[in-house]
This record gives C-alpha cells, structure tokens and sequence, in this order.
C-alpha cells in the first residue's frame, strides 16, 4: 500500500547508490506501440543476461553517456516518472527492464498511429530497483514492487495542488535490488501553454500546433485521441511548434469521439517532458517529470 510520509524536501533518502552515474545527454524514451511505454518489450521477447536479485548498489558506474551498452544480455532501462495533468492531479510511476531500451517507435515524420484505448495486452515482467521513493516539496511517497507483474504501485495523488512550479524540489531514489540503488534529482516543468485554439477544430488536413517555451523540458509530446485510435508526435525542446501531417490526421479523424459538451471531437494533449539520466551499473535511468494539458477538437 502506497505510504505519504512528511520529509524535507530534499532527496538524501537510504539507498544502495554507489553504481550512479549522472550524466547530461538524452536516453531513448520509450518502448514502441501499440505497448504503453510503462510496459515495456512484449512478453516473450529475448531479455538481458541474468543480473541477480540481491542489491547492486556498491557497483561501479558504467560510464558517462546516460544510454545502456550495446552488448546483448548486458544492458536494462528503467524510468521513474513524476505527472501532473491539469485538472487531475499529480501521480507517479516507475518501471525498469532487464533488456536494452527498443526505442520509442516513432516514424520518419515523428509519429505514430495506435488503437484507442490502447489494448496493451499483457505487460513484459520488469525487474526490481527495490522501493522507489519520490519526493515533492515536502512530500514524500514510496512505490512497492509487484513481483507478480513486475511493475510498481502507482502512486497518486501527491497531495499537490495546481500546477507545478520551477521551484518545486523534486527527485527520485530507489533502495537496489536485481537494478542497482540510485540517487537523482527531477527537473519540474510548469504546465505547458497551449497557443492554438481550440475554438478552431480540427479538420482533414495537417493540423499546426504551437506552444510557449516549456521550461525545462527536453521533449514535447503532442497527443490526437479519437474513438478507436490514437496519433502521438513528439519533437526535442526548445522547439514551440508541431504539424501532425494530414495522413495522420486522418487515420483518427474518421471516428472522432464523444467527449464532454463535444459529441465529435478529438481530444488533444500537449505534454513538456524533462530527462535526467542515470547510469545504475549498466541500467540506464531516466527520471522525468511530465507535465500535460488537454482540449477538445470539433471535428468539421
């Protein structure tokens, strides 16, 4: 069962964390569709070499790049996310995998198409970091590892209201367990300031989105869900403008949903993403914070 505790705000929590790197480039961000990127490769598929399951975190680091060895059987990844979505609060996540990061299956224009609601199927087993704790201000939560699914309890709310500021302290550390302890802070991103009006619909056609500079953030994701699919761009910071080409429009325009005061709509979700990476002996770690906003689309 998910624990909130009162802590300062800083993040020198008990942990295993002498194999941690931190390191400034960008790790692959997910695995490809149409799987949830918090379930990671298809179960079945060849995962790493044996890693143990006792705790790591005297190890050595693996280096500085922040992205797993090429060497089959000797690489995992894992995430720790903090989300704030505007009108729905603040939760978190975590997941690690004992298998190189797959990518986040993106297309040449830098998108993709998947079936709404995502049938994800049944989840590839993660492995244990141990207890992962958050910390935010001066919240504190623990997320447990289920080892019959090899994920972690979601954790939700923070007890946070409104949106996040670039002063809020934010981090992640986890005690060690199959993946090394590790120790690392998270960069808040305010919620994003959507430019293109919603008033205007959307139609057949490539759809122009555009934002405020999102401050902190290393990745936008631009999100189109209708009825039985879904559309996900993303592009690199500081960029503050997107187009969704016309034939991805079109793949989810053709079954709009029926959303709140909206009986054909389309719901649009524009997400800043931070990355901090961490190598944890050769796991690479990324730790987020993901900040979102939504708005309904009449489809004409």
């Amino acid at each position: 069962m998910l624990r909130l505790l009162l802590a300062s705000g800083s993040i020198a929590l008990a942990c295993a964390c002498g194999g941690t790197t931190i390191t400034d480039d960008v790790a692959p961000e997910s695995a490809p569709r149409p799987r949830t990127e918090d379930d990671g490769p298809p179960l079945g598929s060849t995962l790493g070499g044996s890693k143990g399951g006792g705790s790591k975190g005297g190890g050595s680091s693996s280096g500085s790049s922040g992205k797993p060895p090429s060497s089959p059987g000797a690489a995992g990844y894992g995430f720790v996310a903090i989300r704030t979505v505007r009108g729905e609060g603040t939760s978190a996540v975590a997941r690690f995998f004992d298998t190189a990061d797959p990518g986040d299956g993106l297309g040449a224009d830098g998108c993709r198409v998947d079936p709404h609601p995502d049938p994800a199927g049944v989840p590839a087993i993660g492995v244990s970091a141990g207890d992962v704790s958050i910390t935010m201000g001066t919240a504190v939560a623990r997320l447990t590892f289920r080892p019959n699914d090899g994920g972690y309890e979601e954790m939700s709310p923070l007890n946070l209201t409104g949106p996040v500021s670039l002063g809020t302290t934010m981090g992640a550390s986890a005690l060690g367990a199959t993946v090394p302890g590790f120790l690392g802070p998270i960069k808040p991103v305010p919620e994003p300031v959507l430019l293109t009006s919603a008033t205007n619909g959307i139609a057949d056609a490539p759809f122009d989105v555009a934002w405020s500079s999102i401050p902190n953030a290393t990745k936008i994701i631009v999100k189109l869900d209708g009825a039985v699919k879904t559309v996900t761009c993303s592009i690199d910071a500081p960029a503050t403008h997107l187009v969704v080409p016309q034939a991805r429009v079109a793949e989810v325009i053709a079954q709009p949903a029926a959303l709140e005061n909206c009986a054909s709509c389309l719901k649009l979700t524009l997400t800043g993403r931070s990355h901090v990476p961490i190598d944890a002996d050769d796991y690479a770690i990324s730790l987020r914070h993901e900040s979102s906003v939504s708005a309904a689309l009449a489809v004409h």
